[in-house]
């Protein structure tokens, strides 16, 4: 509960994270750790923050998210895992690495929509991949929203608070 949360937090002196990169990552990192009352340094070599993701544009995968369901789409644990080992190259996927990413996307795309409000409601099947899992942002005066910018310039915003 958060009573328990806020109970342990007062039990402990506040730590400093050092951050390096702004991305979506850092970003994310910077804000958990704040939230866990620690002073953040965040680090950057670029002039903007943002650094790749703030670059992609074909959007957010995940399964079981709450996207997927209001929208009826059917997606599997097995399938993703399926599908993102087999976009590995070269055979060289670590399965352990696709089984936490697997594991984890649904809360990842969950913190970004609910906590941040980007509004991940848009779902597209991009290859490779068996169900419609792709989560962006929907379009704006009928243009695409480039989701890497509109994600990491969210969370900018919380940080800047």
């Amino acid at each position: 509960s958060e009573h328990d949360r806020q109970r342990r937090l007062d039990r402990h002196e506040a730590a400093t994270a050092i951050v390096v990169g702004s991305g979506l990552a850092g970003m994310s990192a910077a804000i958990e750790a704040a939230d866990a009352r620690a002073k953040v340094v965040l680090l950057e070599k670029e002039p903007k923050t943002g650094g790749n993701s703030a670059k992609a544009t074909s959007g957010i995968n995940g399964w079981g998210t709450d996207t997927q369901a209001e929208l009826g789409v059917a997606d599997e644990e097995r399938l993703f895992e399926r599908d993102t080992f087999r976009s590995g190259k070269n055979a060289r996927t670590d399965f352990s690495l696709v089984r936490t990413l697997s594991s984890k996307s649904a809360d990842a795309i969950h913190w970004l929509k609910h906590r941040h409000g980007v509004p991940l409601t848009v779902l597209s099947q991009l290859g490779g991949h068996s169900a419609k899992r792709t989560h962006r942002a929907p379009p704006v005066d009928g243009r695409p929203v480039p989701i890497g910018w509109k994600i990491t310039s969210t969370l900018k915003d919380t940080i800047d608070v």
